[in-house]
């Protein structure tokens, strides 16, 4: 029997047949009191893309599947597209993790650690040194 590939893994793979040029275009940014939003070809500054990104993390414990599914499509968009660029990562990849400690949605948790196993690919040194530092809690 042939196993399926979960609809969300191909995302999340740099390049990955089943992400399409036109999925690569940023999505419109989740509402917040804060107005950065993303746009094709523009070049953010760190902190912003940082802002970003941690923004997307915290969205994804929204009680509704869609801003679920946006904050998720957002934090992949940030990190394929720009997490190459990113600066601090290891402050990032930490608050990611302080985050997961409270966290237990297990959707939440799993796209949060795929986008800290995506920001390796270009960060490997700082994302395994911020995980070493960083012990997560082993009942989940």
């Amino acid at each position: 029997m042939k196993k399926e590939p979960s609809e969300s893994q191909g995302k999340w793979e740099k390049g990955s047949p089943e992400d399409p040029e036109e999925e690569r275009t940023p999505s419109p940014s989740l509402p917040s009191s804060s107005h950065m939003t993303m746009t094709p070809g523009e070049q953010l500054p760190s902190a912003q893309l940082q802002a970003l990104l941690l923004r997307a993390v915290k969205g994804l414990t929204t009680p509704t599947l869609e801003r679920f599914q946006a904050a998720q499509e957002e934090l992949r968009t940030i990190v394929s597209l720009h997490g190459d660029k990113m600066e601090r990562v290891r402050d990032v990849v930490g608050r990611i993790l302080i985050w997961l400690d409270n966290v237990c949605d297990p959707r939440a948790r799993q796209t949060a650690l795929r986008a800290t196993a995506l920001l390796a690919r270009s960060h490997p040194q700082d994302v395994v040194l911020s995980c070493v530092a960083h012990t997560l809690p082993s009942d989940r």
